[in-house]
């Protein structure tokens, strides 16, 4: 049986502010290395006008949260913080999935687990990657911006950033932050 899918361009919108509506999606009902690839690689995260860097502003927590999002384990694009709607960057990622909120209100400080995440050693994250399950790195940075990306399950990772790359190291993805990285996995 062939996959069909949609063509590139009805769906992906370069337009931050939108959702997309990838045509290959996943959920933990069904979860496999080959899948996760394939989810991952729709994206076209080298490519895409979505990601681009444009200056200073990546969109590391952009392509995590759409990629998390096809594969049924949606990252928080925005959350209400006080009276408004706040985008969620790279670092105040990292306080919701690890709940050590610096910046987000205390009451998010679960919010992570019980949308089924759940904080992981490297080694146990790239397990769940090879595995077909999904896993991120992420990293606090306190004088500037943070960073998210996605495990591959054949090794390494994806992501956006300033050098967009559907497969890198961690090193080479976080750069110094990879030292201070912390990982979480979602079944």
């Amino acid at each position: 049986m062939s996959t069909i899918i949609t063509p590139y361009l009805a769906w992906h919108h370069p337009e931050q502010w939108l959702d997309v509506t990838p045509p290959l999606t996943s959920g933990s009902y069904h979860r496999t290395p080959a899948l996760l690839d394939q989810v991952l690689d729709q994206f076209d995260v080298e490519h895409a006008q979505r990601y681009l860097p444009s200056g200073r502003i990546t969109w590391c927590n952009l392509y995590a949260s759409d990629v998390t999002r096809a594969a049924g384990c949606p990252l928080p694009r925005v959350l209400l913080v006080g009276p408004a709607w706040q985008e969620l960057s790279a670092n105040r990622l990292w306080e919701w999935l690890t709940g050590e909120c610096v910046e987000l209100p205390r009451a998010y400080r679960h919010s992570a687990a019980q949308a089924g995440w759940r904080l992981a050693t490297r080694e146990a994250a790239e397990a769940e990657a090879r595995a077909g399950r999904v896993a991120v790195a992420v990293a606090h940075n306190a004088v500037g911006s943070g960073h998210i990306a996605i495990f591959r399950p054949g090794g390494g990772i994806a992501q956006a950033g300033a050098a967009n790359r559907a497969r890198c190291t961690l090193e080479e993805g976080f750069g110094h932050l990879a030292r201070s990285a912390r990982f979480v996995s979602h079944p």
